[in-house]
């Protein structure tokens, strides 16, 4: 027997469809994929306002992350010194700064952004410069001589308004894949997300062409 043998709240979930809105009527806040699958609360994260069963690994990415950055905030703070009040400052104001500009969003969990923030700024202090902390660079100072691409806000950001440290994401926590190739790592670990203010962001859009040659030449 499959995990679910209902397309809605009928059957053995019948007393599952509850008020949770406040509005005195059933909600209907369960999504049934097919009979494999979990019934799971509806929630939609791509910006398209509606709520499917696929997005439900978006919720579990979501809940990984904030996992994931629990435990670096951990492993910096073993390893690491904390940054200068004088770099913090500077990251905190850029990022809000940029939030504004792109009209990208903090991570909902706040954590998150705060790693990223100590860790872009721990950079600043060790080599002059905010180099993205969710990559592992074999040679920090040679990786800043060979190019700006990973110094936030990266090229990926300014070019693709893509932030895979979930720095500059959407309201929902959901990094934008709008503008990214097909093959992109970002496109295929969360699908399309829309960019919900197409208007800002993307300064260096004119070298979009010339960066996605650049990555069909290192995978060639």
């Amino acid at each position: 027997m499959g995990l679910n043998i209902a397309e809605r709240c009928s059957s053995i979930y019948a007393d599952w469809n509850v008020d949770i809105d406040g509005t005195s009527a059933a909600s209907d806040p369960w999504a049934f994929g097919t009979s494999s699958q979990d019934p799971v609360r509806k929630v939609g994260f791509n910006g398209d306002s509606a709520a499917t069963w696929q997005e439900f690994g978006f919720q579990r990415l979501r809940l990984c992350f904030s996992r994931i950055f629990a435990f670096n905030n951990l492993l910096l703070e073993e390893s690491m010194s904390e940054p200068t009040e004088k770099s913090l400052k500077r990251m905190q104001i850029y990022t809000e700064k940029y939030w504004e500009k792109t009209g990208t969003s903090p991570h909902p969990t706040r954590e998150i952004a705060d790693t990223v923030i100590n860790g872009l700024a721990q950079h600043i202090d060790e080599v002059g410069r905010p180099l993205c902390p969710c990559n592992f660079y074999p040679d920090k100072k040679a990786e800043l001589e060979r190019s700006r691409e990973w110094v936030c806000a990266c090229d990926e950001m300014k070019i693709f308004k893509y932030c895979h440290c979930l720095l500059f994401v959407t309201p929902e926590g959901m990094p934008i894949t709008e503008y990214l190739p097909e093959d992109h790592e970002g496109r295929q670990i969360y699908g399309v997300v829309k960019d919900p203010t197409p208007d800002k962001g993307r300064e260096l859009r004119r070298k979009t062409e010339e960066k996605i040659a650049e990555w069909k030449a290192d995978r060639d």
